[in-house]
């Protein structure tokens, strides 16, 4: 294929590479004190919404959606990638209802609203998710909620710097074979293959490094009527020490925003218009 890939191709090739191994490697995943910060993040939007047909949006493997399945929540999962998708089938059962495609354009042809939708670990992997979250909020019912998690904001060139240094020094200590690949990669001057595991990487996490503008994200959704219940950021490196580095500098790694749609559905669909 010519030209530059795109976010979502980008992605798709990458996770064709890193489906088998992403539940056991990835970071939010397994780190006990995430996983339980996701499942008290979805328990407050569960609390909120005003049913329960639920959305986990970019739901890859199922992170989300499985402890939803713990809390007797059952979702429609959409994600880019067959791998990932199919791994979650694989664990849930045939029942389940997941979808391969690209988010934004699930929102646009799919009917239904929904009573929740969760973006986990998502937002910075979408060529444009200002446009993405548009139509979520567009796609809620009455009184329906929104949930993102685990992006990273807007940061300076030391907050970068940091989230470097972390992701470098994380694939040191956990994954060596990882990081002898990135360090392959940097010593690299010409265009990287379409293969080459870790510039994939790099293009499907598109928004990782320099993060997401949430303050222009918060102002969207409030545009289209929507309340933000809560605007957090956190301090979640994947090394502790990094961690407390980044709060003691004031470089916060990840932020979440709690949504609720406080117009009716029509009205939503004007302001989106």
């Amino acid at each position: 294929m010519s030209g530059p890939l795109t976010a979502a191709q980008a992605n798709r090739r990458f996770y064709e590479q890193v489906a088998a191994t992403y539940d056991a490697a990835e970071h939010c995943v397994i780190d006990p004190r995430l996983r339980q910060r996701l499942r008290l993040a979805l328990e407050s939007a569960l609390a909120l919404a005003p049913g329960r047909a639920v959305l986990d949006a970019c739901g890859g493997s199922g992170h989300a959606s499985g402890l939803l399945a713990e809390l007797g929540v059952p979702t429609v999962l959409v994600d880019v990638s067959a791998e990932m998708v199919a791994r979650w089938r694989a664990r849930a059962g045939p029942e389940v209802e997941a979808h391969v495609e690209e988010i934004e354009s699930f929102l646009a042809a799919d009917p239904r609203r929904w009573d929740l939708i969760v973006f986990s670990s998502a937002l910075h992997h979408l060529q444009d998710p200002r446009a993405v979250l548009e139509r979520a909020v567009a796609r809620l019912t009455p009184g329906g909620v929104l949930l993102t998690v685990f992006d990273p904001p807007l940061t300076d060139a030391l907050g970068r710097w940091l989230r470097r240094l972390d992701a470098v020094l994380y694939s040191l200590a956990v994954h060596p074979r990882a990081f002898a690949g990135w360090v392959a990669v940097k010593l690299r001057r010409r265009a990287q293959p379409a293969n080459d595991e870790h510039w994939l990487g790099r293009l499907a996490e598109v928004h990782a490094v320099a993060g997401l503008d949430d303050e222009a994200l918060r102002e969207v959704i409030e545009r289209l009527g929507a309340e933000v219940i809560s605007h957090q950021r956190t301090f979640d490196a994947r090394l502790r020490p990094i961690g407390r580095l980044q709060r003691r500098l004031g470089r916060p790694s990840a932020f979440s925003l709690l949504v609720r749609a406080r117009r009716t559905a029509a009205t939503v669909r004007e302001a989106t218009s």
